[in-house]
């Protein structure tokens, strides 16, 4: 069973969020990663398991220097991003 991409577009959306309040120089990253599961979506691609831990580890450290309500949303594009990584298939 294919993963299911709402998983990423509610990541996305949860990033678009963080972008709002986000300093510059946590933007970049959330704007690249959004732009990645975007596209993922809009192209019914599924990434492999490194793909998706490189993304998730740019969330991760942009939320290592994120405060408030962008750590909030990048937290929560996390959860769901991790919760898609967990339906790709292993290969």
């Amino acid at each position: 069973m294919a993963p299911d991409q709402t998983k990423l577009t509610q990541s996305r959306h949860a990033l678009e969020e963080a972008i709002e309040t986000a300093d510059d120089g946590v933007r970049g990253p959330l704007r690249e990663t959004g732009a990645a599961f975007a596209e993922l979506v809009s192209e019914g691609r599924h990434p492999d398991h490194a793909l998706m831990d490189s993304h998730l580890n740019v969330l991760r450290q942009a939320n290592e220097r994120a405060t408030g309500e962008t750590e909030t949303q990048i937290e929560r594009a996390l959860e769901h991003a991790e919760a898609y990584r967990e339906e790709l298939p292993r290969v």
